[in-house]
């Protein structure tokens, strides 16, 4: 994937992978040597900590915004109010009704994971005894 986003941008790429438990000490020593490469890719845990260090700078320096992601995602990347991380995708769950619904059965979707229980109980009931689950 990298390989292609950057044939098609016109850059070059050199990638190093770094194991787990690993990572946040090398990025650590990079950062007090300088020697960080342009891009790093974090677990949203560490990046408030690798921003705390003063590594990470706002992305907002290089025009991201995080303007139409969702709040959560970019909130994960804040440190002292400046987004210094952002995931390279955003990631929904989504439910799905098997089917229309029937008239007269529309409902507000659940907000709670009581409300899911007890709605999935209500279709459970309401499904012909013929079809799958």
């Amino acid at each position: 994937m990298y390989h292609s986003c950057a044939r098609s941008t016109g850059v070059s790429i050199e990638i190093s992978h770094v194991a787990g438990p690993g990572l946040i000490p090398k990025v650590l020593q990079q950062s007090s040597s300088r020697t960080l490469p342009d891009v790093l890719m974090l677990d949203n845990p560490d990046v408030q900590q690798i921003a705390e260090s003063g590594a990470l700078s706002p992305l907002s320096d290089y025009g991201v915004t995080g303007e139409g992601m969702v709040p959560a995602v970019v909130q994960a990347g804040t440190y002292a109010g400046s987004c210094t991380g952002s995931p390279p995708r955003e990631h929904a769950e989504h439910l799905l009704q098997p089917g229309p619904v029937p008239a007269g059965r529309h409902h507000d979707p659940p907000r709670t994971w009581d409300e899911l229980r007890a709605a999935r109980q209500e279709a459970d009931r309401a499904r012909p005894a013929t079809a799958s689950r």
